[in-house]
């Protein structure tokens, strides 16, 4: 009985050390929104990531006529040919921008070998068309992957 109970909690302990493996934290930190010299703080905080999965619709920013919301996927390299790639992860974003029902769409992509620090800021530009005054969105804010 004894035995029976040691193998079932181990092997408990080792599936969720597993799947432990397969997730990591984003903190996000330091955001802002800035339009026509005036900026204004948006929303930060950490958020869990699965390894190859997207987390979608992450609001970094909410106001009257403006709304920034991201997609995050992380997911880990692998390559035969190269030990430095293999080892690295990649961090992809999609940024959907809503202006007054004018809508934008940015991508970026960040990747971290294996010595490099796993922080990063990011700095997004969105122009939206109005009339002969363009308006200019700017989005910047800090990201660290916790350990």
């Amino acid at each position: 009985m004894k035995i029976t109970s040691f193998i079932i909690c181990l092997a408990v302990g080792l599936m969720a050390h597993a799947q432990s493996e397969d997730y990591t934290r984003l903190n996000i930190t330091d955001v802002v929104v800035k339009e026509n010299n005036m900026e204004s703080a948006g929303i930060g905080g950490t958020i869990n990531l699965k390894n190859k999965s997207k987390l979608h619709d992450v609001e970094l920013y909410t106001s009257s006529n403006l709304t920034i919301t991201a997609d995050f996927k992380v997911s880990t390299n692998y390559s035969r040919r190269s030990s430095s790639k293999s080892g690295s992860i990649t961090l992809d974003v999609v940024y959907f921008t809503d202006y007054g029902g004018k809508k934008d769409k940015r991508t970026a992509q960040y990747m971290f070998f294996l010595d490099d620090e796993r922080r990063f800021e990011a700095k997004e530009q969105f122009v939206f068309k109005n009339g002969l005054k363009p308006r200019q969105i700017k989005l910047s804010y800090k990201g660290q992957f916790q350990d």
